[in-house]
């Protein structure tokens, strides 16, 4: 594998000899052991933060990107839309077709709300089949536009069970709270955002 590239080279007209080349070929030996390192820890790292089944962000790094976000609009005079989003009668999917089912309307949901996501917006998984989404920067009803499009896109996921037959789709309720119009701390926001997911439910 190439991990990058070495340039050696004189200023004067000087012919390499054996000793150079070895210096050289050790000194890129170690600069790519350490990249490959590097790399490596970026990718245990980013794992760490990772809900391993869906690939969304865990709790606690949910949290702290909240948190940063927050730190971030308050700096820069911005908004921080939440969206808290939870699959309906998600038990009914593990008790009528296994977990395995259940898993997959669970990845389905995650890919669905990516698909909506820009760079900057976050999605973590909260708990069990609830989910957070954090868009920095938006209006109301930007947010609520997203919303809806994640609504609509899970509604007409097809599902299947472990036969392959057709399933019911899953329906998902979510509750959407603003920084700071509706709250500037925290678990204020949360607050906020899960009142209103438990109204819509």
């Amino acid at each position: 594998r190439c991990y990058g590239v070495l340039w050696a080279g004189y200023d004067k007209q000087r012919v390499f000899t054996a000793a150079d080349i070895r210096f050289i070929s050790t000194l890129a030996s170690q600069a790519a052991l350490a990249l490959e390192n590097a790399r490596l820890h970026a990718t245990v790292n980013e794992q760490a933060q990772r809900d391993p089944l869906t690939g969304a962000y865990n709790h606690g790094t949910l949290i702290d990107k909240l948190n940063a976000a927050i730190g971030r609009a308050q700096l820069e005079r911005q908004t921080v839309a939440l969206i808290m989003l939870d699959i309906d009668r998600f038990k009914q999917y593990n008790d009528s077709y296994g977990h395995l089912v259940g898993d997959d309307v669970l990845r389905s949901t995650v890919a669905a709300i990516q698909d909506h996501l820009k760079n900057t917006d976050i999605v973590g998984r909260w708990g069990g089949e609830e989910f957070c989404i954090v868009l920095p920067g938006v209006t109301r009803d930007q947010a609520l536009a997203v919303a809806e499009r994640i609504r609509s896109t899970v509604a007409a996921n097809v599902m299947r069970d472990t036969h392959n037959r057709t399933i019911p789709s899953a329906t998902v309720s979510q509750g959407v709270a603003f920084y700071p119009e509706d709250a500037v701390l925290l678990e204020d926001l949360i607050h906020k955002a899960d009142s209103a997911l438990y109204a819509a439910k």
